[in-house]
């Protein structure tokens, strides 16, 4: 009979320590009103000393642009795009002027985070890393 006893209490403490276990290493979960995407700016090297009014940074997305809220700002490391259009699969491309991001382009190397909103109320990020060489 006490064997039986060891046995029952044991089984408790392994249910215990698997509970524990169990909600300690459970995954956080992120915000589900955030939408993660995938982008790509262009160029991916950026040199300081070429930087005129008229140069660009372009931001390739995977969202599709018509799931975009056109009303609100589309940014990039708190800058407003200028451009907002689709791609030839549909998805979002929007483009910067340079001189605009000039606060932000810092070498070696600057990470550049778009934020927006869907029309769907939800936020989307996204962050890309690009060269940076200085003016010489």
């Amino acid at each position: 009979m006490q064997t039986h006893q060891t046995s029952h209490h044991s089984l408790r403490w392994e249910i215990a320590l698997l509970t524990v276990l169990f909600i300690t290493l459970m995954p956080v979960r992120a915000k589900s009103d955030d939408l993660t995407v995938n982008v790509k700016c262009s160029p991916a090297v950026v040199f300081l000393g070429a930087v005129a009014s008229g140069d660009w940074l372009t931001v390739h997305t995977d969202l599709p642009f018509s799931s975009v809220n056109k009303v609100l700002p589309v940014l990039l490391n708190e800058v407003q795009a200028d451009v907002l259009k689709s791609d030839n699969r549909g998805n979002l491309v929007a483009k910067f002027k340079l001189t605009d991001l000039a606060s932000v382009l810092v070498p070696p190397s600057a990470t550049l985070t778009l934020t927006g909103t869907t029309i769907a109320g939800l936020s989307f990020e996204g962050s890309d890393t690009v060269k940076v060489l200085p003016a010489k």
